[in-house]
């Protein structure tokens, strides 16, 4: 397999494109969250600007390795969109589990990307033998 197989690199003007897109995707299916909540790392940064361009206020970061301590938030009868940039399965599902036990209404999830398992609501494409590199990242595992 060539480097060029084997990596992909997103830089700004690719993400704001997938930005765009995937708002419109959201628009599209009539869903409008109350809340974005980002996973930790990546999902920071997607879930940010996704905010601004859907115009939700509400904002929460979410780190999986440290559940359930990392949040504990009263999001009952909220709808809750779950943002992460590459969505591996395990980090989603642990989530999704996690945010369902305070009682939102619905809880929807995003990726740029997924892996397999867990299947977004919404995404830009599913990737299988390919490490995604994006341009906060300093470096990729």
């Amino acid at each position: 397999m060539n480097e060029e197989t084997r990596y992909k690199v997103i830089d700004w003007d690719e993400l704001k494109i997938f930005i765009k897109t995937m708002a419109k995707k959201i628009e599209e299916s009539g869903y409008k969250p109350d809340m974005l909540v980002g996973i930790s790392k990546g999902g920071w940064v997607v879930s940010r600007l996704l905010c601004d361009r859907i115009g939700v206020k509400d904002l929460i970061g979410l780190d999986p390795a440290s559940l359930p301590a990392s949040f504990k938030m009263d999001l009952s009868g909220k709808k809750v969109l779950l943002v992460d940039d590459i969505a591996n399965g395990e980090s989603m599902k642990l989530a999704i589990e996690h945010l369902a036990s305070f009682s939102p209404k619905e809880v929807r999830a995003v990726a740029l990307f997924y892996t397999g398992g867990i299947k977004p609501d919404y995404f830009i494409k599913k990737i299988s033998n390919k490490t995604v590199i994006f341009s906060w990242s300093l470096m990729s595992k």
